[in-house]
Formats: structure tokens, sequence, C-alpha cells
């Protein structure tokens, strides 16, 4: 059987080279001088599509029957223990028999898609129809993504099982979203070992201690976001969630890699190049391909990944693009590695007196593995370049389309605003009133004679000792902003704005950005009543928990003091909070303390939560302060007699109509 599963795939590969031989005939028969005719492309891959997918599925079905009778050779097993992304899970007709009685909607027999075209195209936004079913079947139904079942959930204490309870059970994100392989090296999609040794290492760079170190480069960004604003003549329209994404994508960008984009300002550089290279890789994302396709047939990553490698062969398809693309992004990285690799001195150098960024991070906690002998010694160069650029993609649309929300949610309920302003504003002048008496208390200092001593007890005449003592005074960042928001320290973010916290996480709950989240169970489990075959996908519906009047009483309003931590027993902030790396079950909850009851998932819950949330956190509460206290904005097409927002669910849930103003400079 094994012979004859090699026989097939030997004809596979020969009929791949032999398309990819004829290609630029093709193409020039079709009319295109570079054999990249749209229609012929289109034409033409649906033909080798639809061909490749039976030789896909003939190969699949020979390994299944091979995998009931003689073993395959050592070399394509695969453990279940080390969770690798080709092992097979329980095959069709088994998931199939042992769901039958879970209820949901009808499959359409007419699709081969199953209800993904419903969820991706409907007449709503993929929450809202998950919402639905989840009010007509209860909080656990089944699904058809393409041919295979899917198990959704929408209780929160079926959401707290599955991710932190039962978290072995349910380790690893679904399969089926990773379509090509370099996706598996970074974190969102690795899976087992590889996940663990990863998630340590980023957690382990998202310290408190690193974190305050991030706040001069968020300053930084917001200086030239407010310059930008302040050059707006009043009245007119700016496209707000453009440059929201802008500002976030020079924040994470330093964050990640440690370069300067200058996005904002449209800086050329020699960074250029990766920056474009970059954004054009967010826009792929949301591009469905013939291997998006593929994975509603077939639940072999091995395969899927055999696709998308042939069809980034061929000219003018999606996966070419994106495998050209990303060629482009893992050279630039490589010379940013290399070049710091020639400076050397990583192993010794403590963590704070590098560079303050993932990659370089990264770097030297190699370099010291490979002198000790541990683990990380195996971390190569892809890897890294993988994880920075998934934190990069990851941590741009979500924070600006936050953002963007709570600027549009804030219009439509003005006694927040209120509210909130006043926090802002309040604090703004007891700054200002802080800086009266210590320039009155200078003063009065200056009729001192000239030989007393000084607080620190040194003479005045010495001038090092004498700075070194004195209050230090935070330079306005980008020189043209003299108001004490730029000398906003970590310790004011944390404990002055209690309100802006509410406000941003209740905004988070209604518009939780990730729909829903998806995991995978690892062997045959039970949940809920329900026996789960091994390798069925759950998706966690986090709006079904989000705007249950069960959990959050009148859910539909915009109510921030629902995440007052004045209620809590303890008070502590939730950046520092949830900035702490996964060590014990005291952090299984990220928002243990502004979230008393744990039902809040704008971040996720348990260890496969986002590690970068305390520094989305931080970034949001830096700009917001600046922002609200400087500047009104006229949201285009608000209608404040409507307290919800659309939106439109893609690679995350944002404002259907993005986010155009109008810009007024506040005098306060």
């Amino acid at each position: 059987m094994w012979a004859a599963c090699e026989q097939v795939r030997g004809t596979m590969d020969q009929l791949r080279a032999e398309l990819v031989s004829h290609l630029t005939r093709v193409g020039a028969h079709l009319g295109a001088d570079d054999g990249s005719n749209p229609i012929g492309i289109i034409v033409f891959t649906a033909a080798v599509g639809l061909l490749f997918i039976f030789l896909l599925r003939l190969y699949e079905m020979l390994r299944r029957g091979a995998g009931s009778g003689v073993h395959p050779p050592s070399s394509l097993s695969s453990s279940s223990s080390t969770h690798s992304p080709s092992s097979l899970p329980a095959g069709d007709g088994q998931q199939l028999r042992r769901l039958a009685s879970m209820p949901g909607p009808p499959k359409p027999w007419h699709s081969i898609t199953g209800h993904t075209m419903e969820m991706l195209f409907g007449e709503k936004p993929q929450p809202f129809v998950l919402m639905d079913w989840a009010r007509r079947y209860g909080d656990m139904y089944k699904i058809y993504q393409g041919r295979f079942p899917v198990v959704v959930i929408s209780s929160l204490a079926l959401l707290k099982e599955v991710f932190i309870s039962r978290f072995p059970d349910f380790h690893d994100r679904m399969r089926g979203v990773a379509r090509t392989e370099e996706t598996t090296k970074g974190l969102f999609f690795a899976r087992g070992r590889c996940w663990t040794d990863h998630r340590v290492l980023v957690m382990r760079y998202f310290s408190s201690q690193r974190l305050k170190s991030f706040l001069p480069i968020m300053k930084h960004a917001t200086s030239v976001l407010l310059r930008k604003l302040s050059a707006v003549p009043e009245g007119e329209v700016v496209n707000l969630e453009k440059w929201l994404h802008s500002h976030a994508l020079d924040v994470v960008g330093e964050a990640a890699f440690g370069v300067l984009f200058g996005t904002q300002q449209a800086d050329i550089s020699k960074h250029t190049p990766l920056l474009m290279a970059i954004i054009k890789d967010m826009e792929y994302l949301l591009e469905q391909d013939a291997c998006a396709f593929l994975t509603l047939l077939t639940d072999n990553t091995r395969l899927v990944f055999a696709a998308d490698k042939f069809l980034s062969w061929i000219p003018g398809t999606i996966a070419y693009k994106r495998a050209c693309n990303l060629q482009v992004i893992v050279g630039e990285c490589k010379k940013i590695v290399e070049s710091r690799r020639k400076r050397g001195g990583f192993e010794e150098k403590a963590v704070d007196e590098i560079d303050n960024n993932l990659l370089s991070f990264m770097m030297r906690m190699r370099s010291n593995s490979q002198s000790s002998g541990k683990k990380l010694s195996s971390l190569l160069d892809d890897d890294m370049i993988a994880i920075a650029r998934e934190m990069l993609v990851a941590g741009t649309d979500t924070t600006a389309e936050t953002l963007s929300f709570v600027i549009i949610v804030l219009e439509k309920h003005p006694h927040v605003k209120a509210k909130l302003l006043a926090e802002i504003d309040g604090w703004f002048k007891r700054q200002a009133q802080a800086r009266i008496e210590e320039d009155a208390a200078a003063a009065a200092a200056a009729t001192l004679p000239a030989s007393a001593n000084d607080d620190c007890g040194n003479s005045n005449n010495n001038n090092n000792e004498q700075s070194r003592c004195s209050t230090p005074t935070t330079a306005s960042v980008g020189n043209d902003d003299s108001s004490p928001g730029m000398q906003l320290t970590y310790g004011d973010i944390l404990s002055n704005f209690p309100y802006l916290d509410q406000v941003i996480h209740e905004t988070m709950r209604l518009y939780t950005i990730g729909g829903f989240f998806s995991r995978e169970t690892m062997h045959d489990a039970k949940l809920g009543g329900y026996a789960i075959p091994q390798g069925t996908t759950v998706f966690c519906n986090i709006y079904g928990v989000h705007r249950n009047p069960d959990v959050y009483p009148d859910p539909e309003t915009f109510r921030p003091e629902r995440f007052d931590t004045s209620l809590s027993s303890t008070k502590s902030s939730s950046t520092a909070e949830i900035s702490r790396p996964l060590r014990s079950n005291e952090d299984r909850c990220p928002f243990s303390q502004s979230d008393p009851k744990g039902s809040f998932f704008g971040f996720g819950m348990g260890p496969r939560r986002c590690p970068g949330q305390g520094v989305a956190l931080l970034e949001m509460k830096v700009l917001l302060i600046h922002l609200l206290h400087h500047f009104e904005f006229g949201v285009v097409g608000n209608e404040p007699s409507i307290p919800q927002v659309d939106i439109e669910a893609a690679f995350v849930v944002k404002p259907k109509n993005g986010l155009l103003a109008t810009v007024r400079r506040r005098h306060v």
C-alpha cells in the first residue's frame, strides 16, 4: 500500500514539474506577454486546482487506508505527543457519527463549503451569525466547515474549561487556518513543544520591567500623530483609522524589529522595503486562494502546504505574490539579524543593556543558550523572524481598530466622554499646578546664599552631582510639545486613569476584535456531555459570552462601570497584572482584578492568551490620553440616536464604515 502512495506522490511531482515548465507557453497562448493574463490565469488555475485536489484526495485516501493496515516507515510517522501539524485526526465518518446527536443548523446539501459562506458573506457579520445560532441551538452546537464538523461553544463555563482547566486537551489552534508552512514557525499556529518553547521566550520578553521601556517609543509616535492632527484645518475630514494604523505600525515595528519605520511621516529609509513588504503581507492575509478552499476538503496540512508550494510557482496567483513578498521580508530581516550579529557581544550583556526589541532579545537568548547548551540553541533565524513578523502583524490591526471603536463609541455616548475628559483634564491640571509650585520653589531656592548646600548634601557648584539628585524633567518628545503630557510616567498611566481603563475594556467587550478563538482536540475528549473525537475543531464564541445577559446584565448597553476595579477586594492595575509571564495558576485569568468574574476574553484567556496585551493596553492609554485632551473628533456619519456601531468581520472585527472624522483642537 505504501508503495502505491509513493507512486502517487511521484506522479504528482512529475505533473507539477511539467505544469511549471509549460506555464510561460500557456500564458502566452492565453494572450499575456508575461504569462499573467488574469482571465487565463483564473481558468488555468481552476483546471489545475481541480486536478490537484483529485490527486490530493486520492493520496489522502491511500494514506488513511495504509494507516489501518501496515504501519508507515518511522520517518513518516508522527507521535501524538509532539502534536505534529501533519498528524491526522479521526476520520470524517467517525467524527460525524460521534457528533450526530449534537444540534446545529442543517448542512446545505448543495454546498461543498458547509456553513462557511454564510459565516463569511451572510447578511450579518460572522460574530452575530454565531450568536443567532447559539440562541436557536443552545450553548453547544455543531456547524460544518466544508465537509468537517466544527463544535461551537458559547457559554462561560465551557470556554473556561477549554481555555484553562482542560487546556492540555485543547492545546493547539485549528490546523486548517495555517495554509503555509511558514505560519507554523511563529507562535500563533505553533503546536506542541514548539509552541511551549516559543511562548516561554516571548512571555519572558514582555516582562513588567521591559514594558516600561516601551513608553518612550509610544510617546514619540504619539507626538508625531499630534503634530499631524494639529496641521489639519478645522472641519477637514481625515481618515483617522488609517492614521491610527500608521501609529501602531511605528510603535510595534520598533518594539519587534528595533527599526524606525517612519510610517506616519512617510519617511524613506533603508528599512522602507521591509515596511512596504509588511504592509502587503497584511493585505494578503485578507485574500482567499485555492488553498483556503482546499482546507474545506482535506484536514491534512502536509497536503495543503504542498498545494501552496505548488501554487507559489505559478505567476499571478495569490500564493505566488505572497511567496515573493515573504522572500523580501525574510531577506530584509536577515540583513538586520546579520548586522546585529556582527556587532557581537550578546552573551556579555544583560537584557536591559541590549536594543529594546524582540528580535535582538531572541538573538541574545539564543546566543546564551548556545554557550550553555540549553534548548533555545535550536532557535533558527527563520523562527525568530516569524515570531517578530507575527507580533507586528497581530499588534497593528488589533490596536488600531480598538482605538477606532473607542473614538466612535465616545461620540455616541456624550456622558461617558464627559466623565472621561474630566479624568484626563484633571490630571493635566494637577501637573500644571505642580509645575507652578516647582518653579516657585526653584525661584525661592535661587535667593539662598551661593554656599548653601543642596538637598543631597553637596555644594551647589558640584554640577554633576546636583543634576543627578535633582528632580528629573523629561524633554518634550517631538520638540514641539512642552505640556506635561509628554512627561507622563509609567506610574501615572497605571494609577491615575481608572475610568480610561474601564472605557477600553467595555469597548473591547462590546466590539471584541477577535470574533472567536479556535482550538483543536488533542485526543478523544468529553465536553458538555458530548464525546468529541481527536482533531475536531472547536470555535469559542466570544461574542456569545460578552453579550450574554446572564454574564453581563443589559449587555447591549455601553457601561464602562462594569469594570470598576474599586468593586474588587484587591486593587491592582490590569496592565501590570497581564504583563507578567505565565508562571502558575494565579496568572490564569489576566483580568482577575478588572473583571472579578473572569468573564472578559478581549485578549483571550489561559496559557494561549495574547502575550502582547500589556503593550497594547499601554499604547492605547498613552495615545487616548493625548488625543482626547488635545482634540475633538466629529465622526462622519455618526448617528447619536443609534448606540451600536456597525461592524464587519474579516481578519479582525472593525467598524464597517471605517473612521472618517473632522478634527478640532480643544482649548483647555
